[in-house]
């Protein structure tokens, strides 16, 4: 088993066997830039919209029954601690979802570590400099894409992971550490079940581990890390039966209908951007040969990469934040290699690095880059929120016409408005009239389409009509012509004009002036 740091006794090269503050420094300067980067990018939309539900669900609001959301209930309570958290201390809950994501990436880190660093595969010299890496990939890499549930997922996998490349390597791991890892891995798995794809690769590379009797195997699969997953799963799998059961009665049946249906084909999902960059890190781990070696912490994460690549297949959409966990394993374990082939040159005592290490030094940093590039938004928020701020009163109530929730969050937040519609967007009516333009042959499964979509319909014109909220936002030309295409929001839209239009959304007003209703 390889390891970054050579059996003792070993003198660290003086490089590496600098003062502690010294060899912390550069962990602490990416963990820097992490931090300077969240005063640059805003939280995404997804998670604007999940912290305006864990809201309304703290304020007595039912799930799936006073408003829509088609996201399982796990990702509307990720975002309820920092709310309460948020409440205490007197701040903005984005505020304190980004202090909780680095909490909770600084103590996934530091325990990852701790456990390879018992199962001796890394020691204290190189610790820092993994922790750098750490930093780097899970805080700084994810720009505009921060605290989606993908990013909390792969930092809460990340002991887990560890754990399960301890165990490859034959060595023990303490119950506390696998408990906790389990327990964060269990809560990847219940915020999107294809996660466990993720898990279930480096599980089978554990289980395969050579010599074991079908007995040690058995006892290998229940360990304490994967009975604590298993239990936090199931638990999480009751909690959805008895507290939220309109998910399971209404909300499956609405994407059974429109939104699974509406997906990328096989191909495309393959050669999406975002996916691409995950197998053009591995490409290039198989070829500067890294692939011939079994080092099981690579192993694991090249095995947690296709994982979280196949789930990200799996739901289809082609969204970059959906390939973030894929990308950033197969950076992980790149760097990881690079940092054993650091490890024998310096050890080598060689003047010059060999010409394949600079080459993969490299070819690492030129995929950082496209992959920082890639999860980074266009940065038009700003200048939106500032239009909006201009033309709307004070915290106003705001709906959407489009299809794209980032349009309205986290604009109204920034705000301070009110979200008065009970969806964040109308994906229902967007996806049913995808479908519907396909063609569906089947005349009970049409049916159910245009039904879902009349009551897309129907539940926008009573938000409008009961709230008449401050702003009305039609997202580009294809939404404005949906609404001429249907009287009864033309119809309440009437009292509404165009007061300017940016980036192609119409910003729609009041023609009376008069200030809306709250949304009590």
């Amino acid at each position: 088993m390889a390891s970054l740091d050579p059996p003792t006794p070993w003198t660290a090269p003086r490089a590496w066997a600098a003062p502690a503050a010294a060899r912390l420094a550069p962990a602490l300067a990416v963990l820097a830039l992490a931090v300077a980067l969240r005063g640059v990018y805003d939280l995404p939309g997804d998670v604007s919209w999940l912290l305006t539900l864990g809201e309304r669900l703290l304020a007595g609001e039912r799930p799936y029954v006073d408003f829509v959301e088609a996201n399982p209930p796990a990702s509307i309570l990720l975002y309820v601690p920092a709310i309460l958290a948020a409440r205490l201390a007197g701040v903005a809950p984005e505020a304190m979802v980004v202090v909780l994501v680095f909490v909770l990436g600084c103590a996934s880190l530091v325990l990852s570590l701790r456990i390879l660093a018992a199962a001796r595969l890394v020691g204290a010299a190189t610790a820092p400099w993994l922790a750098a890496a750490g930093f780097a990939v899970f805080l700084v890499l994810p720009t505009s894409i921060f605290a989606q549930r993908e990013h909390v997922a792969a930092i809460a996998v990340l002991p887990m992971l560890a754990v399960l490349a301890a165990r490859r390597a034959g060595c023990s791991v303490s119950t506390r550490a696998a408990l906790a890892a389990g327990l964060a891995a269990g809560l990847a798995v219940a915020v999107k079940p294809h996660f466990a794809l993720a898990l279930a690769l480096p599980l089978g590379f554990v289980l395969a581990r050579p010599g074991r009797s079908l007995g040690d195997r058995l006892g290998d699969a229940l360990r304490p890390e994967t009975v604590a997953a298993a239990a936090m799963v199931l638990a999480y799998a009751a909690a959805v039966v008895l507290a939220f059961p309109a998910f399971l009665t209404d909300t499956l049946p609405l994407l059974q209908a429109v939104y699974l249906p509406v997906r990328l084909g096989l191909l495309e999902s393959l050669l999406s951007p975002a996916i691409a960059l995950a197998w053009l890190a591995l490409a290039a781990w198989v070829l500067l040969g890294w692939g011939r070696r079994r080092d099981p912490v690579e192993t694991v994460s090249v095995l947690a990469a296709c994982g979280f690549a196949a789930a990200a297949l799996v739901q289809g959409k082609g969204w970059s934040y959906q390939a973030y966990p894929a990308v950033a394993f197969a950076l992980l374990a790149c760097l990881w290699r690079l940092f054993v082939e650091a490890a024998a040159w310096r050890r080598g005592g060689s003047g010059r690095p060999e010409p394949r290490l600079l080459a993969a030094g490299a070819c690492l940093i030129v995929l950082g880059v496209a992959a920082l590039v890639r999860f980074a938004d266009d940065r038009q928020l700003p200048a939106f929120t500032e239009v909006v701020r201009r033309l709307a009163p004070a915290h106003p109530s705001m709906v959407l016409i489009g299809h794209g929730l980032g349009v309205g969050h986290p604009l109204v937040r920034r705000l301070q408005g009110v979200w008065v519609d009970p969806m964040a967007c109308r994906w229902i009516s967007g996806n049913a009239a995808l479908l519907l333009g396909e063609g569906v042959a089947d005349p009970e499964r049409r049916q159910a389409i245009e039904g879902y979509a009349r009551l897309d319909r129907e539940r926008l014109v009573a938000a409008i009509e009961r709230f008449r909220p401050d702003v009305v936002l039609v997202q580009d030309e294809t939404w404005r012509a949906w609404v001429a295409a249907h009287a009864e929001v033309a119809g309440a839209l009437a009292p509404y004009r165009v007061a300017q239009t940016f980036g192609g959304v119409s910003i729609m007003l009041r023609r009376d002036g008069a200030a809306a209703g709250g949304a009590g």
